[in-house]
């Protein structure tokens, strides 16, 4: 074998062993929208799962022009899903029991043929919660949860005479693919101490503009190994023109 044919050889080895040993860089794919009807145009079924008392209500509803403890202060400006409440204003049916909306998606293991290395989340969303129980009362508790991490939770006994509202944000990093579940739960089951204790009002919750956008890492040729195949390129250019001047 002459000197320039093993000299081809050691630069395409190279080349080869540079793409092999440097690691890949993650490439960024959006999925966009995992959230069906999240701004509640449509009915809660069948995007969403529905447990106990959980509807549609307009953005002019009672319920959220009505103020304290019997409204939502016109927070919410179009249709909203309420939790807790069957009647036109908090207090009214039912007081007790949990009720829920969930929705579940799925993260692929590949997207567009690559393997996904991990996903990044953002949540968002807009929630009110109102109406106040006594002392006498452990509290009614609202909470949004995704797969057993709580975003927030929130106990009635803190409130003063006025709703509370939470815009919420909130990016998740590293999730594998799979299956995942976003739960927005409202518990009235808190222990009532004393029973002749009128002192308390019935609970409700708000929830509007839910959004979980998602973004997957893949694998892709990283700049050193791409610099390599370049440098394994040009050596081989350099030595056909050296062949070509000793022929």
């Amino acid at each position: 074998m002459n000197t320039n044919r093993l000299r081809v050889m050691q630069i395409a080895a190279a080349a080869g062993l540079m793409s092999a040993v440097v690691p890949a860089l993650a490439g960024l794919i959006s999925l966009g929208e995992q959230i069906n009807n999240g701004n509640f145009q449509a009915a809660l079924s069948p995007a969403w799962t529905v447990t106990g008392s959980a509807e549609i209500r307009p953005g002019g509803s009672t319920i959220n022009t009505s103020t304290g403890n019997a409204g939502f202060d016109s927070f919410f400006d179009s249709a909203f899903a309420v939790l807790g409440d069957d009647g036109l204003a908090i207090g009214g049916i039912p007081t007790a029991g949990t009720s829920s909306i969930s929705q579940t998606f799925i993260l692929p293991s590949t997207v567009g043929g690559e393997t996904v290395l991990s996903y990044d989340l953002t949540i968002s969303f807009e929630t009110a919660f109102d109406g106040i129980d006594s002392a006498s009362v452990t509290g009614d508790i609202f909470s949004a949860s995704f797969g057993t991490t709580t975003l927030f939770s929130q106990n009635s006994n803190a409130f003063p005479p006025q709703a509370v509202n939470d815009p919420f944000n909130a990016t998740i990093t590293g999730l594998a693919p799979g299956t995942y579940t976003l739960t927005f739960t409202l518990d009235e089951s808190g222990i009532i101490i004393d029973p002749t204790n009128t002192n308390f009002t019935n609970t409700a919750a708000g929830i509007d503009n839910v959004s979980v956008i998602a973004v997957a890492r893949v694998p892709e040729p990283s700049t050193l190994a791409l610099l390599g195949v370049a440098l394994a390129g040009a050596g081989l250019t350099r030595l056909r023109r050296r062949e070509r001047r000793l022929c």
